[in-house]
């Protein structure tokens, strides 16, 4: 299920898990299109029932983000959010044009 939900996603966005009912962690790869690209941590405003979990510099390990840390080409963030938030996300971290090539799992 996670494989054909990565597939409606799109490259820049990844289903990791289904945590409950209504509850996904979903990775999010920065793009050139990305509305937040540049921008710090600390002034990333996800919707409610959203939480950002971890943070990775480009090809770098997945780590506790800081209000610090910049979001910049190629780095990722594993964000939990509820499944009507996920469009809302989208928007914000990877642009109306966050849907890409497909990446597997």
């Amino acid at each position: 299920a996670i494989v054909m939900k990565n597939a409606l996603l799109g490259g820049n966005i990844r289903a990791i898990a289904d945590v409950a009912q209504n509850l996904q962690l979903v990775e999010f790869t920065i793009t050139e299109a990305s509305p937040m690209r540049g921008y710090s941590l600390s002034e990333l405003e996800l919707p409610g029932e959203t939480r950002l979990l971890a943070f990775g510099e480009d090809a770098d390990s997945l780590s506790l983000p800081t209000p610090d840390d910049t979001l910049n080409l190629g780095d990722r963030l594993v964000i939990l959010t509820a499944y009507d938030k996920l469009d809302d996300v989208r928007s914000l971290i990877v642009g109306e044009t966050g849907r890409a090539t497909v990446e597997g799992i």
